[in-house]
């Protein structure tokens, strides 16, 4: 590699597939980028660590060039052993996972299904009831269950800032149900079942016939997704659907390059329970549990009602009915005039989605000193 890279430059490009987010988000700009590096530079690809969804990894090999079996692995890790190596060392995403380019709105990343794989999902679905066209909602709620059961060997606490409660989406649920909107709750492994007995809703997470391909499929071609961002939801971003985050957090690394609705957590100041503003919640800025408590931070979950109003705004608003006003404009434009002027704006954001928004109602919600 050394010898020949006078006349090429060999990379080598381990793309992290034990995290479902970074495996699609991180496959997805290497597809982008490996036209880009051009005729002199020979991009090879592996994958590090087990793949998360065995049919992401089918999908990506069909459509991502070099992407080689594990021994390349080996060849990467004496690369970095022995001295030179750095000009052959490329990484997964040159941009922390984050679509800070636009390459994924500029560019066809929606990888296709097979006809047969296609015909297995519809079919699935029509056995619940579901017929073509109508439209369903993939929800997806983030638990402790998932990382306690698939990686046991590590203490996974210093993310309980990012779960929630899946009962407090039930009103939502059933809007979305008496509206006429199929709801699959997602989930691989999830902590709680969840019984509603109406038609249109599965609790696919305690479906036994769920399977990766399903995984990928549901939220590929979903209406929308609602989702406390969890990785899976980037395959919205891909596919091109709207997004809505729910109790998500941090807000500075709001998915601001995806069509999406970003709804946070509140946080309040232990001592006085006074709300933070915009320029103390960027400041504070964590992704640990622990640094919330350290820093004086408690962290308050949506409620049921806040969650409800939401997901309402969200849904009428894909429909072309909003209840928008000129106060509430005027607050979404502030909201993001004032995020950028704030440090380190840009290593978060770069390309900004033209329908990527914060929540209208919880931003109205937070009075006039939120934005100061």
């Amino acid at each position: 590699m050394r010898i020949f890279r006078k006349f090429i430059l060999i990379q080598l490009c381990g793309i992290r597939a034990d995290r479902i987010g970074h495996f699609v988000a991180d496959s997805a700009e290497q597809f982008v980028r490996f036209p880009l590096y051009g005729s002199k530079i020979l991009t090879l690809y592996f994958l590090q660590g087990k793949a998360s969804n065995s049919q992401w990894e089918l999908m990506i090999r069909r459509n991502l060039p070099n992407l080689r079996g594990k021994w390349l692995s080996y060849v990467a890790f004496w690369n970095k052993k022995i001295p030179g190596g750095e000009a052959h060392d490329l990484k997964s995403s040159l941009t922390r996972s984050r679509d800070l380019e636009g390459l994924f709105q500029k560019n066809d990343v929606a990888f296709t299904f097979t006809k047969s794989e296609d015909e297995a999902c519809r079919n699935w679905l029509k056995l619940k009831g579901w017929q073509d066209g109508e439209p369903f909602v993939a929800l997806l709620v983030r638990d402790s269950n998932y990382l306690q059961i698939t990686k046991p060997d590590k203490n996974w606490d210093y993310h309980n800032y990012r779960n929630s409660e899946i009962k407090d989406y039930v009103p939502a649920i059933q809007w979305l149900l008496e509206n006429r909107v199929w709801v699959l709750r997602m989930g691989r492994h999830s902590k709680d079942k969840l019984e509603i007995n109406k038609d249109r809703f599965v609790d696919y997470s305690s479906e036994s016939s769920k399977s990766d391909l399903l995984d990928i499929w549901l939220f590929a071609n979903a209406t929308a997704i609602i989702s406390t961002g969890t990785g899976l939801d980037c395959l919205g971003g891909l596919y091109r659907k709207p997004i809505l985050f729910l109790n998500a957090l941090p807000l500075f690394a709001l998915a601001s390059y995806f069509n999406m609705t970003w709804v946070p957590k509140n946080l309040i100041w232990h001592e006085s329970k006074k709300p933070l503003n915009l320029s103390q919640l960027v400041k504070h800025t964590y992704y640990s549990d622990s640094e919330y408590i350290k820093n004086g931070i408690e962290i308050v979950c949506l409620t049921e009602n806040e969650i409800t109003e939401s997901v309402k705004e969200f849904w009428q608003k894909l429909h072309y009915v909003t209840n928008e006003t000129c106060y509430t404009i005027y607050r979404q434009n502030q909201f993001w005039k004032t995020l950028k002027t704030l440090p380190n704006y840009h290593e978060y954001h770069h390309f900004i989605h033209p329908k990527a928004r914060v929540g209208s109602s919880w931003l109205s919600a937070q009075g006039d000193k939120f934005l100061q």
